[in-house]
This record gives C-alpha cells, structure tokens and sequence, in this order.
C-alpha cells in the first residue's frame, strides 16, 4: 500500500492557506496511487509555541475533521492531520485519522506536551482502521521510552510520527556546530529507529519554516532566531531504507508493507528515559520543575478559560447559521 508523508509549510494560523497548499500535495499523492497521507503535528493552524495558538483552538468535530473527513472520501483515501482541540474547557494537542467513508476513526492527544499552552492527556496512541491498527505518537511523545515501549506491546501496523521539531541553526555562546550536526543527525534518525526496532513502516512528517517565540524558560534558549522548522519528513522501511521529501514543501510517495515483519520487536539503548542522549541536569531537574510551572499557568490563565469558552460559542454560533 502506498502512503505519503505531507511536509507543509508552517503556516501560522493561516487555516485556510494550510487546507489549500495540503491539498495540492494531496492531489499530487493521489496520482502516484497513495491510500494514507500523514500531515504534521499542529497541521492546519501551525505550531505556535505560546497563547497566541487559542485563538484556534476548535471541538473534536470543528473545522479540520470535517476538512479532513471531506478530502478523505473526495479521494477515497486516509488523512491524518494535527489540530487544535478545544472542548470548552482545557486544549489538546490532537491528531486525527479520516477513511475513506468520510468518517473519523480515531483521535489521540499528546502527553508529553508544551504545558503553558496544552492539557497533557495519557490516552491511547493506536487507531484502529479497516487497513490496519495505525500508532500515532505526536512529537515529544516519541522521544520518551514509554512511548516505545507501548508501541512494542501494542504491535501497530504502521507508525506515524506528526512532529513540529525545532532544530539549531546558528551558532552562538549556548549552541556550538556539534550541537547543531547532532540534533540534524536526531532529525533525520528518529524514523528510522522506530522501523528497524519495532519492524514496521514508520512515516516521520516535520514542517518547514519558522518558530513563533515559545513560552517559558526553554522557549528563552529556543528563539526564532536560532531555531527553525526544518522538515526532513520521510517515511522509513523496516529494512532500513529511508525516503526523505527533498523540497521545502512537498510530499514524499512510497509503497510500504502493512504486513508485520518476522522477528520479535527489539528494544533500543534509552538515556534517563529517553530515546536520544542528553544533559541528566535538563531532564531530571530543570524539564520537570519548568513543567510544574507551565502547567500552573495554564490552571491558572484566565485568557485560556475565555479563549476557550469563545472557541465553543463560535462554534455553535456558526452551527445555528448552518441549521438557519
């Protein structure tokens, strides 16, 4: 079965723009006999790494599911795509999968999240579709050896990994040219590691572009200016060959087996719970407390409690002009 990895550009919040440009990779896809197309992490509203992104937050059944639900039966093809999700109350980092009926089989929320912006949710990571049981881990989530372990035991068919990764570019006092070739290197390998270890096809989708500033302590050392969006979307065999997307936006086709392959799932060396080495001070001290007090914000914002009270009014507003 052919499946394609969409690496759009990350628009920030320019919903209709991003349905538009996805769209266009899509048709190309088509043509080259795709059934599953996979889209980034935050697809249709961009990753904006702070509160600004509440202005786009949207119900479980908004905008972007039934977008998606539309092309997928237009196509007659599978769409994941990320989102905003909002039910009145708290935010979701959410990734949906849409078939080919027009319907939505499944949502997973991100765990590992941006805690001054989202609510962490530890849910279930497959969606069961008529192809086949799909894994899906957003971003961050791959990157913890919990979620490895949980794809080990649960045994999908095929892995997505929706992410808006945020790499180095230029050098400074805190980023030296080893940083940056490393975290280039993690990039380009997380995939791969997933396909060869767990013997299944893994599609990897980053966007291009730049990062809004982020919120809080980490967000002070990841500015715009030193950091970007730098795609490398592929799609990784279980014999480990890789296919990576060459432009800035485009999608890259390629026929994958569905079929398990033999052997038993293997487990890869971890680092203090992780899947790629790092400072045992950042992960063990400084990442949990800086949680704590994102996740404290966000309890606390008011503007969060309005944005999203305002998400579901103007939904159900728009609603009624519907039924009208």
């Amino acid at each position: 079965m052919k499946v394609t990895t969409i690496q759009l550009n990350n628009y920030l919040g320019e919903m209709v723009q991003s349905f538009i440009a996805a769209e266009t990779l899509i048709k190309k896809a088509v043509t080259e006999g795709t059934k599953l197309v996979a889209l980034p992490e935050l697809s249709t509203c961009g990753y904006i790494p702070n509160t600004d992104i509440w202005s786009f937050g949207e119900p479980c059944d908004g905008i972007t599911s039934k977008w998606a639900k539309e092309i997928a039966k237009k196509y007659q093809i599978y769409v994941g795509a990320g989102f905003l999700e909002c039910d009145g109350i708290d935010f979701y980092n959410s990734y949906l999968i849409a078939n080919p009926q027009g319907k939505i089989d499944g949502i997973v929320r991100k765990k590992e999240t941006e805690s001054y912006c989202f609510k962490s949710m530890d849910a279930s990571n497959i969606v069961d579709t008529a192809i086949g049981k799909i894994g899906i881990g957003i971003c961050a989530d791959t990157h913890k050896k919990w979620f490895f372990n949980k794809m080990k035991a649960q045994q999908p068919n095929l892995l997505i990994l929706p992410h808006a990764w945020a790499t180095p570019k230029t050098l400074n006092k805190f980023i030296s040219k080893k940083d940056i070739n490393k975290a280039e290197e993690n990039l380009k390998t997380l995939g791969k590691l997933y396909a060869e270890y767990l013997k299944i096809p893994t599609i990897f989708v980053n966007p291009w572009g730049t990062m809004p500033p982020m919120i809080g302590f980490f967000g002070k050392m990841m500015n715009s200016n030193s950091f970007t969006l730098n795609g490398s979307s592929a799609i990784f065999l279980p014999n480990g060959h890789a296919f990576y997307c060459q432009d800035q936006e485009n999608q890259m086709t390629i026929d994958v087996d569905m079929t398990r392959s033999k052997g038993e799932p293997k487990e890869p060396k971890f680092y203090y719970g992780w899947i790629h080495k790092g400072s045992w001070m950042i992960r063990k001290i400084l990442m949990p407390l800086e949680i704590r007090k994102g996740q404290r914000f966000y309890k606390k914002s008011l503007l969060k409690k309005e944005k999203a009270n305002k998400c579901i009014e103007t939904y159900q507003g728009e609603q009624e002009k519907i039924i009208k």
